[in-house]
């Protein structure tokens, strides 16, 4: 923190130190001074020489090394905020749409071209959800196999502990 000050305050000394040069001489002094800066920039790069700054580089690395006159106590926080938003009835309920009336059978665009073709559509009496049907059953299937699954295990670890010495005593996973 103190480095970034430091090197912010040294960047802005020669960019104040720069333009007050820049406005205390006339045109053609400021002219002769481009092309003699030009050319000490051609000179010291060929030499590769640092150029002359404004700031003492010295300076700034013996500030650094000397402790932050400012130090920040830490404070534990007295209290906590929890903020909390209440659910909408739209979040839990998704809206419905009843403008578009009920749907005839196989979906709008299938009657409307059964309609076009002049076979008559007559609505059934009764409908039957055969998907929901499905899905119940492979549900049950679902739970008959897990079912069946744990009285396997629970066969195999009952023959397991019976095949021990003390019928399993000592053994975790035979203790009823």
């Amino acid at each position: 923190m103190p480095m970034t000050a430091l090197l912010l305050a040294a960047s802005m000394a020669v960019q104040t130190a720069s333009m007050a040069v820049q406005t205390q001489t006339s045109p053609a002094q400021a002219n002769a001074r481009q092309a003699e800066s030009e050319q000490t920039q051609t000179t010291s790069a060929s030499q590769s020489e640092p150029p002359a700054l404004p700031v003492s580089i010295e300076r700034i690395r013996a500030a650094l090394q000397r402790p932050a006159l400012l130090t920040v106590p830490r404070i534990t926080p007295d209290f906590v905020v929890d903020v909390r938003e209440r659910q909408r009835f739209d979040k839990l309920v998704p809206p419905m749409d009843f403008s578009s009336g009920p749907v005839p059978p196989g979906g709008l665009y299938a009657y409307e071209q059964l309609q076009r073709a002049g076979v008559p559509v007559a609505q059934p009496l009764m409908l039957i959800d055969l998907m929901a049907i499905a899905h119940e059953i492979g549900r049950a299937h679902a739970a008959h196999e897990a079912a069946s699954a744990r009285e396997e295990v629970r066969q195999a670890i009952a023959d397991y502990c019976a095949g021990q010495p003390g019928g399993g005593a000592g053994i975790a996973i035979c203790v009823k």
